[in-house]
């Protein structure tokens, strides 16, 4: 199950990292084009800009020339020259759309004429404009110096209509300004741009991050809650597994001990009248053990809920022990007894038996005036009863088969009460070892988890 859980929070761990992963990637794509049409659409308002205001003042030196019609050279001439003056123009070049005559400032200018497409747009009145980030100076103008060769500048080279006074275009104006300005401003506005993209993009990483581990952890949560629904549901099914076989076990188990009570009782006859004392031991112990067995499982049987407190223990153990300890010349002392445990019912019937019997086997194992101590604690996740002698100890060869039957260290015995004891508690989820022995004494632990299932389980 733990190895189950470790592959599921490291597959939903791994699948919640790629959702996020992919949808960054998808955020940082739609940023970059996004990012892309803005600057494409800053680029043509910034170079717009420029085209409107040289357009204005080349119209406004138009309607100061009284420009129209087909004007003499020296008209056309002096209107490049004012033209050539405006501000970070490197060139200037005016072609007269009815005659195609053209006039130039440097005259030397090399740039190829407009297409046919272009000259009819202006022909409309509309200006045409193109930036040109890297411009040879060689390919622009005649004359270029040698050390200039190989140079390059940024250029804006836009074209204007001139209207005549009638308002219709009669020549366009042909500008190449210096575009080192309108390059600053798109190298500040992909910096800006890159900026925020990247912020942007950083920010929608933070929020898929803080959303995915989110996620994971409600996702988590439900699936632990789903595990611990589950692991509920599995146990109630093994309960009422376990009940249905505790019915079937405890009938048979009755049907069996019912059917050992008579022939004992006549076992017990027969050795009392041959002088037997060890065989007649043997026997009411066997004799003990049916009665004890038949008295639990018809407490079992009822199937109570009841929880019973540690006070309620001890006094039981006082009630059916400590007689026959007094008369046997041995004591019984209650050493840490956690007042706070409780005990099933149900539970309690077999866990008294087994404590009966251990404390039967430290009084037969110790001489007189021996002490027998009981403990009960909370170890961890389990509740622990500790029944300690002062005997003698147990046999190195007896230890090694101590809970399996037919193996005893007294003298009479069979071996049967340790094996049957074992097995009660291993029935209803507990455990019974051996925790010391030496020639200062043995103890016996038994022990219960802190939650248990119903029911005796075979």
């Amino acid at each position: 199950m733990l190895a189950m859980q470790s592959r599921f929070r490291q597959s939903l761990s791994l699948s919640i990292s790629g959702l996020v992963l992919a949808l960054w990637l998808a955020a940082g794509g739609l940023i970059f084009f996004q990012g892309k049409s803005m600057r494409e659409t800053v680029r043509d308002q910034i170079v717009s800009r420029d085209a409107h205001l040289l357009g204005a003042l080349a119209q406004l030196e138009g309607a100061e020339d009284g420009l129209g019609g087909n004007l003499p050279e020296d008209r056309w001439l002096a209107f490049v020259e004012n033209a050539s003056q405006l501000r970070d123009i490197l060139g200037v070049r005016l072609t007269e759309f009815e005659t195609g005559y053209e006039e130039s400032l440097p005259i030397g200018i090399l740039a190829t004429n407009l297409n046919t497409a272009d000259v009819e747009s202006l022909k409309q009145g509309v200006a045409i404009d193109h930036f040109i980030e890297s411009q040879p100076l060689d390919l622009l103008f005649e004359g270029v110096g040698i050390d200039e060769i190989g140079e390059s500048v940024s250029v804006l080279d836009l074209s204007l209509p001139v209207s005549g006074g009638d308002g219709v275009p009669v020549a366009y104006i042909r500008f190449w300004l210096d575009g080192t300005s309108i390059s600053a401003e798109f190298s500040d506005l992909d910096r800006e741009l890159n900026a925020r993209g990247f912020l942007i993009w950083g920010l929608v990483g933070l929020f898929l991050t803080f959303g995915g581990i989110i996620s994971y952890l409600v996702i988590r949560k439900l699936n632990l809650s789903l595990e611990e629904r589950s692991r509920q549901l599995e146990r109630s099914n093994r309960e009422l597994e376990m009940a249905a076989r505790s019915v079937a076990v405890g009938a048979i188990t009755g049907h069996l001990m019912h059917g050992l009570k008579n022939p004992l009782a006549g076992l017990q006859s027969y050795l009392s009248a041959a002088s037997n004392p060890e065989a007649r031991s043997a026997a009411d112990r066997m004799q003990s053990i049916v009665n004890e067995t038949l008295a639990a499982l018809r407490l079992e049987s009822r199937d109570s809920k009841q929880q019973v407190g540690a006070v309620e223990l001890k006094a039981m153990i006082n009630r059916d022990c400590v007689q026959s300890l007094e008369e046997a010349g041995v004591r019984l002392e209650f050493l840490q007894w956690d007042r706070s445990i409780e005990f099933p019912v149900r539970e309690l019937n077999l866990l008294l038996l087994v404590i009966k019997n251990l404390i039967q086997n430290a009084s037969e194992a110790c001489a007189q005036n021996a002490i027998i101590q009981l403990t009960l604690i909370t170890k961890g996740d389990s509740r622990t009863i500790e029944v300690s002698d002062n005997g003698c100890g147990i046999e190195k060869t007896v230890e090694a088969k101590l809970f399996t039957p037919l193996n005893s260290s007294k003298e009479g015995g069979s071996g049967l009460g340790l094996a049957i004891s074992k097995q009660m508690m291993r029935a209803i989820g507990g455990d019974l070892s051996l925790t010391k022995t030496d020639t200062t004494g043995s103890t016996f632990e038994v022990s219960l988890p802190v939650t248990q299932r119903k029911g005796i389980e075979v």
